[in-house]
């Protein structure tokens, strides 16, 4: 096979190394085919644009940093740096300490920095990450001076606009999704509360002198027991035949009876009214008790004496607390009568921020009869307890009687276990801290609406305060009126208060009376509009209104005087031209702060709704010291919606005033959950005592204890519950 030379390579004249080409990220280098073979087709690769030419010799072409001479940069940084408060720039020292030349990297040429003397008080030198956080926070310092600021508008607005807080509707996390179901119980008649005061105040005194005589009845009923059962002296005929005391104790027992009639029959009706309590456990324990004194008199039983005294003492328990509780009631009847058009406090269900609200208007007492007479917490509570008692009771009596083969002691045991389980503060565990409540309130002209108005304060509530509460109608003062623009003075006052009057705020009767003085009237305003700067506006006679504190002429671009210095007045523009200024006289009062006070150690939030634009919580923080950041401000269109009167809400009747006070509005708040706080403790230590006495009074029965169920342990059983009682009740009026 012949081979074919190849051809010489033409000679290639050497071109000059041109640059290597910057690599871009993101493309593709160009591939080289080699000799002998093909590639396959690829995309062209697109021309870079030529830079734009200057369009004549003499065109300026601006300079690259790197191209200036070091002397110039330097001067120019220089002057910079001089104007700056915190030194040269931290970018442009980074970029300068980049740029300078790096010494060799001997320790002869290595720069170190002096180390700083210790102090005389040891502290220990700061670290370099302290350094670098000053250093980032000294940057990000000057970097916020040097921000780019927004627009005037915008400033004028954040400077003169006060901030509202941001409604939730979020269910709180410890708020129930529902309302558990309540007994449908009938309810009682809504009588106005000057007849159910006459009517509490004619059996009051009756009650009293019942009281004290079964506290003598109990008295002597206990001290005969407590003589039998030890060695206190009795007459020895008594002492001789225990039968005889018997009859004494019964016969006792039975003038006691005589004077509680009342509750008894309360006690054993509840069985037809659906609402049997351990007052029915308590009236059937006393007739089984006489039942079984007849019958330890008349024939004779094994074991101890009848239970006649501390069936006296459960009677005088009953009678007290149906006296405390009557008294009660006629002190808050009589104060909720006291006023023809008293003011109502009620509490409406996530009226703001999603939680219930307590808010005060002006109004009558319907509903508040039928919320005095209703069923109190105890008995809702007794109701669901006292059925399940009594059949509990009777099973027991039972298995320690006649399964034990004792059925002559089966009345013994049954009314033991009645008697232990009714203590005697079944009725004073509402009535005695009500009692001492309506007393405190009376004095400030509050009354409570019963159970029902007590079970308001639950929970974590707003509670609303309006100008009205914060400065009281007649407070306010005119301290001068300046008409700018000299226009008349009727109409400067007309179309201010036309604007005020529209907007119900305080001021209201403040300008009505100026306008009477200055013999003007009330013009119809069209286009109302609140505005959250602390203004109204509208349109009076063709010519637009605006009246408003200072911050809120500024922002509408009203031009005012150079120096103001009043700091609370109410300034009216005609036509966005100022004509007038009245100068207010804001008192402060000694009420406000204890009042709010009192309202957020109970966890209540109180929540800003005033009509007046003046009254802002920097104001109210300046003038009665209070934490406006732990109170609640709503935006103005809230407001008006909170503290509208004609509108349908759910609302439940707490309390009435009979006069307008913040100090008494919040001290009714106040009072009415510490008295639900008290209620439910006592009505639980209450049950607690009825289920301990039921419990040992069977597991002594069954097993024939008689030492131990003598008529003075059981005396002492009933008073040691009682005191606890007393205590928690003596305290519920201290705060």
């Amino acid at each position: 096979m012949r081979l074919r030379p190849l051809p010489p390579e033409p000679e290639i004249e050497p071109e000059p190394d041109p640059e290597p080409p910057a690599k871009r990220p993101g493309k593709r280098r160009r591939v080289v085919a080699f000799p002998g073979t093909e590639l396959p087709p690829q995309e062209p690769e697109p021309e870079p644009e030529p830079e734009p030419e200057p369009e004549s010799p003499s065109a300026w072409v601006e300079p690259k940093a790197s191209d200036l001479p070091p002397e110039l940069l330097e001067a120019v940084f220089a002057d910079v740096d001089a104007d700056r408060p915190d030194g040269p720039a931290p970018e442009r020292a980074k970029r300068d300490r980049r740029a300078a030349p790096q010494p060799p990297q001997s320790e002869a040429y290595q720069v170190k920095e002096p180390e700083p003397e210790p102090s005389p008080d040891g502290e220990r030198r700061e670290g370099r990450f302290s350094r670098l956080r000053e250093r980032a926070n000294a940057f990000a310092d000057s970097m916020f001076s040097q921000a780019v600021s927004t627009d005037q508008e915008t400033e004028t607005a954040e400077e003169y606009i006060p901030g509202t807080d941001e409604e939730s509707t979020a269910r709180p996390r410890f708020a129930l999704p529902f309302h558990l179901p309540h007994r449908e119980l009938p309810e009682p008649e809504d009588i106005p509360p000057a007849q159910l005061s006459r009517r509490y105040l004619l059996e009051l005194p009756f009650l009293r002198q019942r009281t004290r005589l079964l506290l003598l009845l109990s008295f002597v009923n206990g001290f005969l027991s407590v003589a039998a059962d030890s060695a206190l002296p009795l007459p020895e005929l008594l002492a001789a035949s225990p039968r005889l005391l018997a009859g004494i104790q019964l016969w006792l027992l039975g003038w006691a009876i005589v004077y509680s009639l009342d509750v008894l029959r309360d006690g054993l009706t509840a069985f037809r009214r659906r609402l049997v309590g351990l007052p029915s456990v308590a009236a059937i324990g006393v007739l089984l008790t006489v039942v079984d004194a007849l019958i330890y008199c008349a024939i004779g039983r094994a074991g101890p004496m009848p239970y006649c005294a501390p069936a006296t003492l459960i009677l005088f328990g009953l009678v007290w607390g149906s006296n405390d509780q009557h008294q009660a009631d006629h002190l808050a009847c009589r104060q909720a009568a006291f006023a023809q058009s008293p003011f109502r406090i009620s509490r409406a269900r996530g009226l703001w921020n999603a939680r219930d609200t307590f808010r005060k208007e002006q109004g009558d007492a319907e509903d508040f009869g039928a919320q005095i007479q209703a069923p109190t917490h105890a008995m809702l509570v007794q109701s669901r307890l006292a059925p399940l008692m009594l059949l509990a009771s009777l099973l027991f009596a039972l298995l320690a009687s006649v399964g034990h083969g004792r059925p002559g002691l089966f009345l013994w045991s049954l009314g033991a276990m009645l008697l232990a389980s009714s203590p005697i503060s079944i009725l004073l565990c509402y009535a005695q801290p009500w009692l001492r409540l309506s007393k405190r309130l009376e004095k400030s002209g509050s009354a409570v609406a019963g159970w029902p108005g007590v079970h308001t304060a639950t929970g974590v509530n707003n509670v609303l305060i309006t100008d009205e509460d914060l400065f009281p109608t007649g407070t306010i003062q005119f301290h001068g009126i300046k008409n700018v623009v000299k226009i008349p003075q009727e109409k400067l006052v007309g179309v201010t208060a036309s604007l005020i009057r529209a907007a119900g705020s305080g001021l209201t009767d403040l300008f009505d009376g100026l306008l009477r003085t200055n013999g003007g009237f009330y013009r119809n305003v069209d286009n109302f509009q609140c505005h959250e700067a602390g203004g109204l506006s509208g349109e009076i006679r063709g010519e637009q209104v605006m009246v408003g504190s200072a911050a809120f002429m500024r922002v509408m671009n009203v031009e005012l005087p150079d120096k103001i210095k009043y700091e609370n007045a109410v300034f009216c523009a005609i036509d966005g031209v100022l004509h007038g200024i009245f100068v207010l006289k804001y008192p402060k009062s000694n009420t406000v702060r204890p009042a709010v006070a009192a309202l957020l150690r109970t966890k209540q939030v109180p929540v800003l709704v005033p009509r007046d634009f003046n009254i802002v919580p920097s104001m109210v923080q300046k003038k009665f010291k209070v934490p406006v950041e732990r109170m609640e401000y709503p935006p103005v269109n809230r407001r008006f919606d909170l503290t509208d009167p004609d509108e349908v809400r759910e609302e439940t009747l707490c309390a009435l005033l009979s006069r307008d006070s913040i100090d008494a509005y919040a001290e009714t708040v106040v009072g009415c959950r510490r008295l639900r706080s008290a209620i439910r403790l006592n009505t639980g230590l209450t049950v607690a005592a009825a289920l301990i006495g039921l419990f040992l009074s069977y597991y002594l029965t069954s097993m024939a204890a008689f030492e131990a169920l003598i008529p003075t342990n059981l005396i002492a059983f009933l008073l040691v519950w009682l005191v606890p009682t007393l205590l928690i009740s003596g305290n519920v009026n201290r705060y």
